[in-house]
């Protein structure tokens, strides 16, 4: 599973935004670390579905495997996200 690094949150958007991550993935799981803290990211592969009459095509994406922690939005936003830490 590759490991990428960022200690730039804007330049870690960036990263995932690229076309690096939107092709087929060797792995369907990728780590990154933002401020030191990681965070496991997921493909979903993309595909259609109908709805009603209407067909409807999804892209792939990536999404975190699990919910944001608050160490993960501490590293993120520099803030606390409750008062219960």
């Amino acid at each position: 599973m590759p490991q990428v690094y960022y200690d730039d949150v804007t330049a870690l958007i960036n990263y995932i935004l690229t076309d690096q991550w939107n092709d087929t993935p060797e792995a369907l799981t990728r780590t990154v670390s933002v401020n030191g803290v990681d965070y496991v990211m997921v493909h979903v592969e993309g595909g259609s579905y109908t709805l009603g009459e209407a067909t409807y095509t999804v892209q792939g994406f990536w999404i975190g495997q699990t919910e944001v922690t608050n160490a993960l939005w501490r590293a993120v936003m520099g803030t606390t996200p409750t008062n219960y830490i």
